[in-house]
């Protein structure tokens, strides 16, 4: 990753000295050279967690064989609990588990650093803070998500946040590939899995933000602009037109709201509820937002339907509905390539460091000076 080579570079090797790390992330491949990175600007400790869906086994061996750096096995997957309930007490677990272990003895000249992927740690922390704050030189965080940023930007937090969520750097650049890789895998599933003649469905994308914007101009490229629809509630993106719903067979939801947010399962329910029985017509539910929760409890209810499974890349298949990879991403597991991602990580480094001189409670801008000539 040449690029997180530069970016690195022009930090002091010690500039992370006396600061430990608690993040949730992908833990697939391309997360080893950010790691590494961080651990050679002198961070004491990195503990990492990942979910179900976004982890590989060989990557989770690779960074345990680094020093200084814990990664706890995956939170498991049963197709009958909502996984985002389930990880979120982990997650509390996780983090009292951390904190017990580090302030056992003098925090006081440490700097507490959360890199978060969906704002669950940060969430978490935000919570218990004024109990911990008084042990530590300095608590921060850097969310990198979407769903993550919608779920800080809804309440006050005891600390700074550095968004690199909404970066125009992510927006424009990480949006356009993994839309990208997005497409590949639906349209490819949908043809050679569930045997559909792509070019006959109708698409419907709700949420038109960058990740949504992007999807919305390569159906529209690859299928056709009358087979494509979008929609989104701000008034902003000029999709607030209620779609035409009889001609929905693909419902993508890419809102990255969480379960009280405006997400896509009202829309779903409403075409599946004007489905006639025994129609034999599919809507097929693909969400590119984390966790699942962008069909809400409609998930749950599909997988219940069936037997429990742990197959956290199972598509199910309920009455008219067929649910693609149990509701979570359906760019994982198989993730980006290191030279497309190579900049979301050089990012995310720029926002641990940046996190350090940050001093305005919740949400703060990445500048990312640093990349302004590299970009």
């Amino acid at each position: 990753m040449k690029l997180l080579d530069k970016t690195a570079d022009t930090y002091p090797p010690d500039i992370l000295k006396n600061t430990v790390i608690i993040g949730c992330q992908h833990l697939l491949p391309t997360i080893i050279p950010l790691i590494q990175k961080i651990m050679d600007k002198g961070v004491k400790e990195i503990s990492l967690i990942g979910k179900c869906y976004s982890v590989d086994k060989e990557t989770i061996n690779t960074l345990r064989e680094i020093e200084n750096v814990r990664v706890e096995d995956p939170v498991g997957y049963n197709s009958h609990s909502e996984y985002r309930d389930v990880f979120e007490k982990y997650i509390q677990k996780f983090l009292a588990q951390e904190l017990e272990i580090y302030e056992s003895t003098d925090c006081s000249e440490l700097n507490l650093i959360i890199i978060d992927e969906g704002a669950l740690i940060l969430d978490e922390m935000n919570s218990i803070y004024d109990a911990h704050y008084p042990k530590w030189k300095l608590i921060a965080g850097v969310e990198q998500s979407m769903s993550g940023y919608n779920i800080i930007t809804a309440q006050p937090m005891n600390f700074p946040i550095v968004d690199v969520a909404t970066s125009k750097w992510k927006r424009t650049h990480e949006a356009s590939f993994i839309a990208r890789d997005c497409v590949n895998i639906l349209l490819n599933r949908l043809k050679y899995k569930h045997k559909e003649d792509i070019y006959k469905l109708n698409y419907l994308i709700v949420g038109v933000g960058a990740m949504g914007s992007n999807m919305l101009k390569l159906l529209e490229h690859f299928i056709g602009e009358n087979m494509v629809q979008g929609y989104d509630i701000d008034t902003d993106k000029n999709y607030t037109a209620i779609p035409d719903l009889d001609k929905v067979d693909v419902l993508i939801g890419a809102t990255g709201n969480h379960r009280n947010g405006e997400n896509s399962e009202n829309i779903a329910r409403t075409i599946l509820d004007e489905i006639d029985e025994g129609d034999k017509r599919n809507l097929y539910l693909a969400s590119v937002s984390t966790f699942d929760i962008e069909f809400g409890p409609l998930t749950h209810e599909i997988r219940k339907s069936e037997k429990e499974n742990s197959e956290c890349t199972k598509d199910y298949t309920h009455q008219n509905a067929v649910l693609l990879k149990s509701g979570f991403p359906i760019n994982f597991p198989e993730g980006s390539s290191d030279n497309d991602i190579q900049l979301t990580r050089s990012l995310v480094f720029c926002g641990i460091i940046q996190s350090l001189e940050e001093d305005i409670h919740g949400m703060n801008d990445l500048f990312a000076t640093q990349l302004l000539s590299g970009t």
